[in-house]
């Protein structure tokens, strides 16, 4: 029996986006600019501003994601609870995190937050070699001070999963 919450798909997108989990829920499809690779993010968390909309970057990774999202199968099956049409993926935030929660639980992980993978996208970009403000372009912190905290080099990575290997395990996932 599937969720109608595709977990691991949106999983992979925050890895490659850096969003939020309140950002990925919001995100309209009518804000998406393909052809340059950017998405127009309304709200993104600031201290100080009230309005603060600003397009993020797109990565290749994320769009394959994205054009999973897409795909009437699985998008059918989101909007069956009845979510929003609108946005890339039409379930509530708070579904989002519930599945997440079952999952690690099935998984047997206890130390992993949802907003531990927006540390994990900004490690990777950096690993990539992507200077501050290109990183910054994908996680939409304003400076170094604010984006320095979710960057962690100091780790030594035997092996990381490459995005295909995501992609295989992401179509094959039962959950």
């Amino acid at each position: 029996n599937h969720s109608s919450v595709p977990i691991h798909l949106i999983m992979w997108l925050d890895i490659y986006t850096g969003r939020r989990l309140g950002e990925l829920s919001r995100l309209k499809i009518e804000n998406f600019d393909r052809e340059h690779k950017k998405w127009y993010l309304e709200a993104v968390k600031h201290p100080t501003k009230k309005t603060n909309n600003k397009w993020f970057v797109v990565s290749d990774q994320a769009l394959e994601i994205i054009d999973l999202l897409l795909q009437p199968e699985i998008r059918n099956r989101m909007l069956k609870r009845g979510g929003d049409e609108s946005m890339l993926i039409p379930c509530h935030e708070n579904n989002i995190a519930k599945q997440w929660q079952k999952i690690k639980k099935q998984a047997g992980i206890d130390d992993l937050r949802f907003h531990d993978l927006r540390h994990e996208a900004a490690t990777r970009l950096a690993e990539q070699g992507l200077t501050i403000p290109q990183i910054q372009q994908y996680t939409l912190h304003d400076d170094w001070n604010s984006l320095k905290r979710y960057v962690n080099l100091d780790i030594i990575r035997k092996e990381l999963l490459n995005y295909e290997d995501a992609i295989l395990i992401a179509r094959n996932l039962k959950v």
